[in-house]
């Protein structure tokens, strides 16, 4: 766990720094904000902070909970999604439910980018599922393609070849999840993490984007979320 505080000092008592100019100087009060950054992630199958899987419309029973790699793949009847949770009560020290979330960005480490420019959706879930035990048979979402409708998502940015935002692998790629995290924080939602899909599930030509897993046990490449906050 990393942590780490940003003080941003917003007023300078000029007489404290120039004492013989003191009094051609009009002063304001200082006044001092305080914020805090939490980063979850998680290495191992031993990791309780990180949940992740990926469901396969091609094994549509299988899990993939244990797996060193996550795929978000369009093709059709053979499309891939991840499933991914942090547990917040981790953060330490703890976000308090009154705390002030600022931003929350969930970064994966991608290897293997879609040979076209794909979108990339993140969804919130809001049901229960478990790491060993997710299918694409049983995922909160159900099996429908492009369910739930991109207008629903919580955030998306564009992976695989130019034009899009990210060309190249072996880097984090990020979304903003800054709402999801605050409602998780205050207590109006329950965490159950979110879901990725390739916004367009319906290709002709296998689009995949692969992320590493927890599973891969290398902190330099592990599923994170950074949450920045005001106590």
């Amino acid at each position: 766990m990393i942590r780490r505080l940003t003080l941003a000092l917003i007023g300078i008592t000029a007489a404290a720094v120039v004492p013989a100019l003191a009094s051609g100087v009009s002063v304001a009060s200082s006044t001092l904000d305080t914020y805090r950054t939490c980063v979850l992630s998680g290495v191992s199958a031993a990791s309780t902070a990180v949940a992740d899987a990926f469901v396969n419309q091609g094994s549509p029973n299988a899990n993939s909970g244990t797996t060193t790699s996550m795929d978000v793949q369009a093709r059709t009847g053979q499309n891939r999604r991840v499933h991914i949770r942090f547990d917040l009560t981790l953060c330490s020290p703890a976000v308090a439910s009154t705390a002030t979330v600022t931003d929350a960005q969930l970064d994966l480490f991608v290897t293997s980018i879609a040979t076209a420019c794909r979108t990339i959706d993140v969804f919130r879930v809001a049901t229960t599922w478990a790491e060993t035990t997710v299918t694409w048979n049983n995922q909160p979402f159900g099996t429908a393609v492009d369910n739930p409708p991109a207008a629903q998502r919580t955030a998306f940015t564009t992976i695989g070849a130019a034009p899009c935002t990210y060309t190249a692998t072996n880097q984090y790629v990020s979304w903003s999840v800054t709402a999801d995290v605050a409602s998780w924080v205050s207590g109006a939602a329950t965490n159950h993490g979110w879901m990725l899909r390739d916004d367009s599930e319906v290709s002709g030509t296998t689009r995949l984007n692969r992320f590493s897993a927890s599973e891969a046990n290398n902190a330099a490449r592990a599923p994170r979320l950074v949450i920045t906050y005001r106590p």
